[in-house]
């Protein structure tokens, strides 16, 4: 063989076609492509799904959140309720982002929840025990402003005789009521003397943890027109009995019993 035919041999041994040496890029670029929709695809995979925001306005706060997690979703609830005149106390107004949108698995939906109606009712508290009636305005959210005692010939001592506003009136939460309590029936004309000497506390007793079982709670006074009960209800152990007494004289002597058990013993 020829040197020339040696060269040429040797030339077509050490590069490839050129018809092939234009494919290469071509295939390069292909591979880069193929490589960057599967990491594409591969990132789309590991996102979490989507998920719709189940409508929960008007539920309770707690079936709204089982609700919400069921789809997939985070509960925060927002820390202040708002007062509200169609949803009740205890259920959501709306949440965050709103019911019916589609979010990914995972979100966080925020929860505002009802303080209820901004207006309470001012309840009837006539004839009742001062401390029954204070009970019952504390838990309508109304607060007392005064309380006047003046005399009654019909309505027995330290019972409710008017309220103002009156009972029925609508007023918004934490307002004020004024109460007018009786002092019982006025003296008589011979025992107006003793009227200069009247005396009156409010007691406040708190009854024994260790007793079996509930007893009659009983308060007598003892004054210049004999012994008279004041209170008498029953109480389960621990209770606080909260109570206001008078007598008239130089002398008033005020017993507490729980049961048979003197338990209180003060001079006014």
């Amino acid at each position: 063989m020829g040197r020339e035919h040696i060269h040429e041999a040797a030339w077509g041994e050490s590069y490839p076609h050129p018809f092939v040496s234009c494919l290469l890029p071509l295939i390069a670029m292909l591979a880069i492509t193929a490589v960057g929709i599967f990491g594409v695809q591969l990132w789309q995979w590991s996102l979490p799904e989507d998920t719709q925001v189940p409508v929960v306005a008007g539920l309770k706060q707690d079936d709204a959140a089982v609700l919400l997690r069921r789809a997939g979703l985070r509960v925060d609830v927002y820390p202040y309720t708002q007062s509200s005149e169609t949803i009740p106390a205890g259920a959501v107004i709306s949440s965050e982002p709103a019911g019916g949108r589609r979010v990914k698995e995972g979100r966080t939906v925020q929860l505002i929840v009802s303080a209820g109606s901004a207006f309470t009712v001012v309840p009837d508290v006539r004839e009742l025990a001062l401390v029954d009636a204070q009970a019952r305005l504390r838990k309508a959210q109304l607060t007392i402003a005064s309380e006047t005692y003046v005399y009654d010939a019909k309505i027995p001592y330290d019972r409710i005789i008017t309220l103002s506003p009156s009972p029925g009136t609508k007023l918004q939460r934490n307002s004020t009521v004024t109460l007018k309590i009786s002092k019982g029936q006025k003296p008589k004309e011979q025992d107006a003397s003793l009227e200069g000497n009247l005396r009156s506390t409010t007691l406040q007793v708190e009854l024994p943890m260790d007793a079996e079982k509930a007893e009659q709670v009983r308060i007598d006074v003892i004054d210049e027109t004999g012994r008279t009960t004041a209170y008498e209800r029953e109480h389960n152990p621990g209770d606080t009995v909260v109570h206001t007494v008078q007598g008239i004289g130089n002398t008033v002597t005020v017993e507490v019993f729980f049961g048979e058990k003197l338990l209180l013993t003060r001079e006014l």
